[in-house]
């Protein structure tokens, strides 16, 4: 079999540990999102990402270092929230409402207990100003479906996203060009309804502690 642990300057594949002179030789190379603008941020990132739970290049694809404050986004959020035990199950996700049904894990029966149902709406994105923006115009089943994956996670699951906002919840109005050219997460009831039989495959409960 071949060797896995490479020596000198090389990378061991063999595990995802990165250490600061790796970063620094990723800085600058399509590896790493432009938006990591210096290194002691990407280090930063990392060293926030790995207390979350989020592997180095996981933190750098899904973290956002804006004005000092470090930013997640919305699937960042929904994999803490899944790994933790806990879930989302899509309520609505339409061009004028965003919900999710939030449920988290009892620790001692590992039952799933509703906490309750978070949304966001269009008239909530007119009242915040972001109506204007490209990516509500042109993506707004999106938008409010992650806004509304934002407030559960700050609301119902602060011990696991430490109240980390997205991206565009951190932004002034300076930095909407940025908020265009961030990838747009395609959020499809496969993929948050299927986080319901992965809980399931990975023995955090059985299907009927879903309830209805």
């Amino acid at each position: 079999m071949p060797d896995t642990q490479l020596s000198g300057d090389d990378i061991a594949l063999s595990d995802q540990r990165v250490s600061v002179n790796t970063l620094k030789k990723f800085m600058g190379t399509p590896t790493i999102p432009k938006r990591w603008k210096t290194l002691s941020d990407a280090v930063a990132g990392v060293m926030y990402g790995l207390e979350l739970g989020l592997a180095p290049m996981e933190s750098l694809q899904r973290l956002y270092m804006i004005n000092g404050a470090l930013a997640a986004d919305g699937k960042a959020l929904a994999a803490l929230i899944h790994r933790a035990g806990h879930i989302l199950i899509m309520d609505e996700m339409s061009n004028t409402r965003g919900a999710v049904k939030a449920m988290r894990r009892d620790p001692y029966n590992h039952a799933l207990i509703e906490v309750g149902v978070f949304e966001f709406t269009w008239d909530d994105a007119v009242q915040a100003g972001l109506e204007q923006q490209d990516t509500y115009e042109e993506y707004p089943k999106d938008m409010l479906y992650w806004r509304a994956v934002s407030r559960a996670a700050k609301l119902a699951f602060p011990d696991v996203t430490t109240g980390m906002l997205m991206p565009e919840e951190l932004m002034d109005n300076a930095d909407v060009v940025h908020i265009t050219e961030m990838d747009i997460a395609e959020a499809t009831v496969v993929d948050v309804l299927s986080a319901k039989e992965e809980a399931i495959d990975q023995g955090y409960g059985h299907e009927d502690s879903y309830g209805d």
